[in-house]
């Protein structure tokens, strides 16, 4: 392929996106339930099922010198994709809550914070998403690590998080493609 046709390429901001909120709305029904052993390994299953377009689309944007918007897909589809889907799909040959899943967890969501100073030059809702999601994965991470013994409330609230996340990732990718549809700026985000 020449360097023309790999320009035209059109962003792959919005399914990425897409596909984002639908994973982080998985994670809010599992953050929220009081019993998450059994949903645990379907968790897994399809966080593993989003991360394969989710690499794709961020080689994609690799591709096209999109480097904030590529590293931001394969943090997700690779690092939380295969890596947190591999870690619930556990659940289905070992069951319960392993520490390490805690800091897996935790280290990523120091990734996600570290991204927060780049997005900010981008835009400043994105940037408020990344540290929501970042909140978000370091509450569950605390959690499974045993930090708040068996208290429900903290993972609730990422739950929560994850899910203002979610509906936040609808919104920009809608934007996004009302944007690109328009030609022009209909949609702030």
């Amino acid at each position: 392929m020449n360097e023309v046709d790999q320009r035209n390429w059109a962003p792959g901001g919005p399914a990425t996106l897409f596909l984002l909120g639908v994973l982080h709305v998985g994670l809010f029904a599992y953050a929220t339930t009081p019993d998450r052993a059994p949903l645990t390994p379907v968790l897994g299953l399809w966080i593993l099922g989003v991360s394969v377009p989710l690499l794709v689309l961020a080689v994609i944007e690799m591709k096209r010198g999109e480097v904030l918007f590529g590293t931001m897909g394969l943090v997700f589809g690779g690092l939380l994709g295969i890596g947190a889907g591999l870690s619930f799909v556990r659940g289905l040959f070992l069951p319960g809550a392993s520490v390490m899943d805690g800091y897996w967890f935790l280290g990523t969501s120091v990734i996600f914070f570290l991204l927060v100073p780049s997005m900010l030059r981008i835009s400043r809702l994105m940037s408020m998403m990344l540290a929501d999601i970042g909140a978000a994965l370091a509450i569950i991470g605390s959690s499974l690590a045993g930090f708040f013994g068996a208290d429900q409330l903290p993972v609730t609230i990422a739950g929560w998080l994850a899910l203002a996340f979610s509906i936040s990732c609808f919104y920009v990718a809608a934007a996004q493609m009302t944007n690109a549809a328009y030609g022009r700026k209909v949609l702030p985000f």
